[in-house]
């Protein structure tokens, strides 16, 4: 039942700064790393293949991908941060635009924050998870990766 609730979702459109930010409706933003799964976990939920755009080079997604979902809601995909296969300054832009999307989006109501289970939690998770605090944003975090490890790392890895 709750994944009916996604079903009807389709692509929007991109944005590639704030002051294109829809001002009515409410958001769900997905942030993480660079190629953490943030694509993967939006496809799955609207079980959607290809929804949105899913590659093995990290830093592909260098807009702000929206999702409107027949309800009113909309998902957004974020620009990962951390590591990218692009130039500085494109990497620059790419961190100031997700930074300014979380600093001033009047419709962000929640953020799932993806992490890659393998890894223990880096700086720049706390950095956002700290403004997303602070922004009083409810936080839901997904660990992502869990089919790359054995049951007995995985098992480790939750705890």
């Amino acid at each position: 039942m709750f994944l009916n609730y996604y079903k009807d979702t389709f692509f929007l459109t991109s944005i590639v700064n704030v002051g294109q930010l829809l001002t009515v409706g409410k958001e769900i933003a997905f942030i993480g790393y660079s190629n953490v799964g943030k694509s993967s976990v939006i496809n799955m939920l609207t079980e959607k293949r290809g929804l949105s755009k899913i590659s093995k080079t990290p830093g592909r997604t260098q807009m702000i991908n929206i999702f409107e979902i027949s309800t009113g809601y909309r998902l957004i995909d974020l620009p990962g941060y951390g590591y990218a296969k692009v130039s500085k300054e494109n990497k620059m832009n790419l961190n100031l635009l997700l930074n300014q999307y979380l600093l001033h989006s009047i419709c962000l109501i929640g953020v799932f924050v993806c992490m890659d289970i393998r890894h223990v939690i880096k700086e720049l998770d706390k950095k956002f998870l700290h403004i997303l605090i602070q922004k009083k944003i409810s936080i839901c975090i997904i660990l992502t990766k869990s089919d790359k490890l054995n049951q007995d790392k995985k098992k480790k890895r939750y705890r």
